[in-house]
């Protein structure tokens, strides 16, 4: 009677509470961020999400709570332990008023205060509102900005675009879609738009909202970015009969088509699923893709000398999502990882390749380990079985200093059915060095995980009945945790692999193999049993050994 558990890692964070005490180990943390279970159907709990660096060495990154209903920021100091002087113990709630509010991007303000884009739908079948909240430093909203910290625009928001950009007389630029329908669904048709707020997240009213002239019958705004003397471009996709194609599009700081830029028309991307803009410090534009990146000039031509023609295909090999990681130098890193569901080794990495800024890929793969929780396992129960947890998901910053850090999310996770279970979320990251080796002044020395397990006193013919011995296991961290049980003669009767969500101690149920139930069966004077565990935490630390016990 074995399940099968999945500790699923998955890009990106999130906090209602104080968090659990973290499980470190050099180079890395991880730490529960909710008391609660979430349970899902048909959902596999992933959120867009986004992280900032911070001048101090720090990073601040954001999370849904789906069991508060509220959006986090969570907020790390240089060696990775939670900032108290930061929301409650490091992690802010975002109260915005309304349900279903969901950050997904975030810049760092000169001053220290925090600047959130997020999208907060009205249902389920609508795409979401974009709304723009200021945090102040230490994590509480800013009543300076908006109407209590928060401004809600009348643009609709994708939960992986860039949507926000500032100015340089300290306006904030957002775009976003402009419904044409009242009611609108995510099919509807609607206009790719642009709007300004004043620092103060007033709206502009000598700008408006103005419409990004390019004709489709559906639009995705998807980024943008302002120059040094406030005119503005922006990246999106608009959807047209004959199919769907990216844009890049020059406006005046007035919102108007700006002749400078393509001689004020539309520049076709020419990429598939463009994704994400960037603005290099000579004026030139990186616009990216999932498998390549094209660069415009200044002026909105594609760059000749960059690459082929202007574009650089990512080196990527089967089932690899990337992320780039923009290099000062003009250049990226190009960070890759698996996409499986599949069980994977503790050794899986991030691979890393490195562009240089005229677009040749140069040296050999970096591997960066980030030994988190993640993966599937499931022992049979006639065999020893393994634990294995690597399928990490995050996304990595370069940080002043020109080290990094790897952020995200791991979660345990529970399926009881097809598409059913419950989980509980974590938030783990890794820092490396300016040449990508592990840092350890970051996480803190290693805490062994002890693991308690102890067997529970009850009648053999009783276990055998419910064809399961209880057991209580006390656990430092989560993690999951393997049981095996075996007679005085050294014989399997049982076994299992079950998650532990929290340090604490719970009581576990070993299941019973048939063979097992009999002999528990035909003890009518008690056995003498012994319980082997393996135990692996959030951070990979190990913990084996064995609990002696008798059942009556």
């Amino acid at each position: 009677m074995t399940r099968r558990i999945a500790l699923a890692a998955l890009a990106v964070f999130a906090a209602a509470a104080p968090a659990a005490t973290a499980a470190t180990a050099p180079g890395r943390v991880a730490f529960a961020f909710s008391e609660a279970l979430e349970s899902y159907a048909g959902s596999s709990g992933v959120d867009a999400h986004g992280s900032v660096a911070l001048p101090d060495g720090g990073v601040v990154t954001l999370e849904h709570d789906a069991a508060g209903g509220s959006a986090l920021a969570v907020r790390l100091r240089a060696d990775g332990s939670l900032d108290g002087s930061f929301g409650s113990a490091g992690i802010a709630r975002i109260p915005v008023p309304g349900a279903g509010f969901r950050a997904h991007h975030i810049m760092r303000l000169a001053d220290g205060r925090l600047l959130i884009a997020g999208s907060q739908p009205e249902s389920p079948f609508r795409p979401g509102r974009l709304v723009v909240v200021r945090l102040l430093a230490d994590g509480a909203l800013d009543p300076g900005f908006g109407s209590g910290g928060v401004v809600s625009t009348s643009l609709l928001a994708l939960v992986f675009s860039s949507p926000m950009a500032l100015g340089p007389d300290g306006s904030i630029v957002v775009t976003g879609d402009l419904p044409r329908a009242a009611d609108p669904d995510w099919s509807a048709p609607s206009d790719w738009a642009v709007a300004k707020l004043s620092p103060d997240g007033v709206p502009d009213p000598g700008f408006g909202v103005v419409k990004v002239p390019v004709a489709g019958d559906r639009t995705r705004a998807l980024g943008v970015a302002v120059t040094p003397s406030g005119s503005i471009v922006t990246l999106g996709a608009a959807l047209s009969p004959a199919g769907e194609a990216g844009y890049l599009v020059g406006l005046t700081a007035l919102g108007a088509p700006d002749p400078t830029f393509n001689g004020g028309a539309p520049a076709n991307i020419q990429l598939a699923a463009p994704m994400r803009l960037y603005r290099r410090a000579n004026g030139a534009w990186d616009v990216l893709g999932g498998q390549a990146i094209v660069r415009f000039d200044a002026h909105g031509a594609r760059d000749a000398s960059y690459g082929s023609g202007g574009t650089v295909a990512l080196p990527a090999r089967g089932n690899e999502t990337q992320s780039l990681v923009a290099l000062p130098d003009g250049g990226w890193l190009v960070v890759a990882q698996k996409e499986s569901f599949d069980a994977t080794p503790l050794e899986s990495r991030l691979s890393v390749r490195r562009l240089t800024g005229n677009g040749v890929v140069t040296g050999a793969t970096a591997a960066l380990q980030t030994p988190f929780g993640g993966g599937f396992s499931s022992p049979h129960k006639k065999t020893r079985g393994s634990v294995a947890q690597n399928s990490f998901r995050g996304e990595l910053l370069r940080r002043d200093d020109g080290s990094f850090v790897a952020i995200g999310r791991v979660m345990v996770n529970t399926p009881y059915g097809k598409m059913e279970g419950e989980f509980a979320q974590f938030v783990a990251a890794a820092a490396f060095t300016p040449q990508l080796a592990p840092d350890p002044s970051f996480g803190g020395p290693r805490r062994p995980p002890v693991l308690d397990v102890r067997v529970r006193r009850r009648r053999a013919v009783d276990s055998a009945r419910q064809r399961a011995i209880l057991v209580r296991v006390d656990a430092p961290e989560a993690g999951l945790v393997l049981l095996r049980v075996r007679d005085a003669r050294g014989r399997l009767l049982g076994g299992s692999l079950q998650p532990a969500y929290r340090p604490g101690a719970t009581t576990m149920q070993i299941g019973l193999t048939s063979a097992g139930t009999r002999r528990l069966r035909a003890a009518r004077r008690g056995l003498r049993i012994s319980v082997r565990h393996e135990f692996r935490d959030i951070v990979a630390g190990t913990d084996t050994g064995v609990t002696r016990g008798r059942l009556r």
